[in-house]
């Protein structure tokens, strides 16, 4: 759990309490928090390269650049940028990473015509890198999006996945969530992945 890195959205941390909360009373949940200054960008590469965590959750800024995306990403603490290329090659990554961020669900459009296949990489932005490198389940949005309706969904999504139910189920209750309070941000969430996976706990948790 990653939450509020720059210190500047109180939405996002609390967003993060919410999902410790949540996370405190599922049994057999164990929650590891990188809050505010807490989340640098090596601290954060460092948790997603080790392979010991079955869900990445970040709650804070990010941004997309359509000219150059390989620029974009997601602001660590310290204003640092953690890009598409930081996360190239990681191997064993989540089975579920929800990046509740501006923009980080946005892919390039066609690549230029001078953009060779070697380069694709080096270019590719936080969703294509991850799915480049065989991300089973991301989440994020398109478009900017408003911390009320942040908090509104990822609450709703994780009450619903750690009570057993599909994320598939949990995104369209999180978009139902926000389109009762009339807000647009119902359709900006975005699913790269597969809408039946269920989060499930080890044997020894059941």
């Amino acid at each position: 759990l990653i939450a509020d890195p720059t210190e500047n959205l109180p939405g996002a941390l609390d967003e993060g309490k919410r999902i410790l909360e949540i996370g405190k009373a599922t049994t057999g949940l164990e929650v590891t928090a990188l809050m505010q200054g807490q989340a640098t960008r090596l601290a954060i590469l460092s948790a997603l390269r080790s392979g010991q965590f079955d869900c990445v959750h970040y709650a804070g800024h990010g941004f997309f650049d359509p000219q150059m995306p390989s620029r974009a990403g997601l602001i660590c603490a310290g204003e640092e940028i953690l890009t598409g290329s930081d996360l190239t090659g990681i191997s064993n990554l989540p089975s579920l990473v929800f990046f509740n961020a501006c923009e980080v669900g946005r892919v390039r459009g066609k690549a230029p015509a001078e953009s060779a296949t070697a380069k694709a990489g080096s270019m590719a932005g936080v969703a294509e890198a991850l799915m480049r490198g065989g991300i089973a389940n991301f989440m994020s949005t398109y478009w900017p999006v408003g911390d009320a309706s942040a908090e509104t969904f990822a609450t709703t999504f994780y009450e619903m996945v750690l009570a057993g139910q599909t994320i598939g189920n949990a995104l369209l209750a999180g978009r139902k969530k926000i389109d009762e309070a009339k807000n647009r941000d119902w359709a900006d969430y975005l699913l790269y992945g597969s809408y039946d996976f269920v989060l499930k706990r080890r044997a020894d948790q059941a």
